[in-house]
């Protein structure tokens, strides 16, 4: 069961962890303080510390600094917030332009590199910046929601109306403490590395992040245009995707049951793979030997699986096990919801990124969303949904809630499968906007498939940063493992 929960987790690219503290000290060895008579624009410069994790990089050894920001920056003077740095130096000693990196979520940690690239760590520094709202002394968790989403039924009316309240109840007591929630937009995290940028003297950077991430770097190269050489998108996010659209996630489905047809071992478990699906992801609740199941609970943490390829996988071989009469894998799936959702956002920042998407149309956002026999509707955005209508929202600035001419030299890597950040996105809406965009599609997989290529993402990456011009010939299909 806990590897379930981790491939879950992973679908997504979330820290397991509630708290960034938690999820950054599985990471590096620095401590976090405010610096003495710090100011707006205080950097404390570099230490040694480590990082630890990657296993392309030959050393754990690693730099790490605070930077000291305003809350508001037209009010220097007011609310200061410290964002831990942490730097990878290259370990060749022919560097190329610097990385900045974005991590995925929104609502979850930003010292999380985890791109295993070793020709990418010799030639360039990289540099993770902490997420205001994330990583910063006061990150925006809201407990209340952690609470409220674990009442039962999480998509019923009732249960989405207390997540709402607990969300509202949250913001209230960050305003109460003194905290300004409208100053914890995307803007304001690409305008932190800004701020570190100038006081490191980097005239380029180059970019690379992964799923919400990528949304970030989408927006810093059209703000600052001349500060960026290439970026990167790993499953990349177009503007108006921080909710997921029942349809696409339906198209994918068909696709893995046209694979499962297609393979003999799948074949012989089930005439049609998306009808399992369906069919059993829309029983009632029930109960094995006394074990409840609460099928509300099932959906959401199915969803969550449907994102990545092996976790996917999982999903498909328990319900096809409950078709056949052991709904034991269910129970599971239900109690694994206390273990995923409460702790898969830090909920307040969540809010604050994706919450720009969020439609103020309940009746209508949910009506294109729900579950049933013919669709497995979008389960997920029931929740959060409920959660990012009780919080002071910041729209994005204008002309910003769709994709824009950049032309930036951009690398997007995404698989045909990825049900959270789909490809069909990338292809109508993203890709028109970029001359000089390059898609890399890797069959088989799912969101965030990258990570199982290491070699020749190596090889793509490398070779695109240095010349504008990836080698994707590592690349393979990827035959789904029935």
């Amino acid at each position: 069961m806990r590897t379930a929960i981790r491939s879950v987790f992973l679908a997504l690219g979330l820290a397991i962890c509630a708290t960034p503290a938690a999820a950054a000290s599985r990471m590096h060895d620095f401590d976090l303080k405010m610096p003495p008579a710090a100011e707006a624009g205080t950097f404390t410069g570099f230490s040694p510390c480590r990082f630890l994790g990657l296993k392309s990089r030959p050393t754990d050894s690693a730099e790490c600094g605070a930077l000291v920001v305003a809350e508001d920056r037209a009010r220097p003077q007011g609310r200061l917030l410290v964002l831990p740095v942490v730097k990878l130096p290259a370990t060749a000693p022919t560097k190329l332009s610097p990385l900045f990196y974005f991590q995925g979520g929104p609502g979850s940690t930003n010292l999380n590199y985890s791109v295993e690239a070793p020709s990418v760590m010799r030639t360039h520094d990289i540099y993770m910046l902490g997420y205001r709202g994330s990583d910063d002394l006061v990150p925006l968790q809201c407990p209340e929601v952690m609470a409220a989403v674990l009442e039962p039924k999480p998509l019923s009316d009732a249960t989405r109306a207390a997540i709402t309240a607990a969300s509202r109840a949250c913001a209230e007591r960050f305003k109460r403490a003194g905290v300004d929630l409208s100053r914890y937009r995307m803007v304001d995290v690409i305008a932190d590395y800004e701020d570190l940028r100038r006081e490191l003297g980097i005239a380029t950077v180059n970019l690379i992040g992964t799923s919400y991430g990528t949304r970030v770097e989408q927006y810093y190269a059209r703000l600052h245009p001349a500060a960026v050489s290439h970026s990167v998108l790993l499953s990349a996010n177009p503007p108006g995707h921080f909710t997921w659209f029942p349809e696409t996630t339906g198209a994918v489905l068909e696709a893995h049951s046209k694979l499962c047809a297609a393979n003999p071992a799948c074949a012989s478990q089930t005439q049609d793979l998306h009808q399992t699906v369906l069919s059993v992801l829309s029983r009632p609740d029930g109960d094995v030997e006394g074990a409840p199941i609460d099928m509300d609970r099932v959906r959401i943490v199915a969803f969550f699986q449907l994102m990545n390829r092996d976790s996917a996988l999982q999903l498909f071989h328990t319900l096809v096990d409950a078709e056949k009469g052991d709904a034991r894998g269910l129970v599971r799936l239900s109690e694994m919801y206390g273990a995923i959702v409460p702790n898969a956002f830090i909920w307040g920042d969540a809010n604050s990124k994706a919450g720009t998407d969020c439609d103020p149309d309940d009746a209508a956002f949910i009506a294109r969303r729900l579950p049933s026999r013919q669709s497995i509707g979008s389960p997920l955005d029931f929740i959060l949904h409920a959660a990012c209508l009780g919080w002071p929202v910041e729209p994005p600035p204008p002309g910003f809630s769709r994709a824009a001419r950049d032309p930036t030299s951009t690398l997007i890597v995404g698989g045909d499968l990825d049900i959270s950040t789909p490809l069909r996105y990338v292809q109508s809406e993203l890709m028109p906007s970029l001359p000089n965009g390059h898609l890399v599609i890797i069959q088989g997989e799912g969101h965030t498939g990258w990570r199982g290529q290491p070699e020749a993402l190596d090889r793509l990456l490398s070779t695109f940063l240095a010349t504008g011009q990836g080698d994707a010939s590592l690349l393979k299909p990827v035959p789904l493992a029935f």
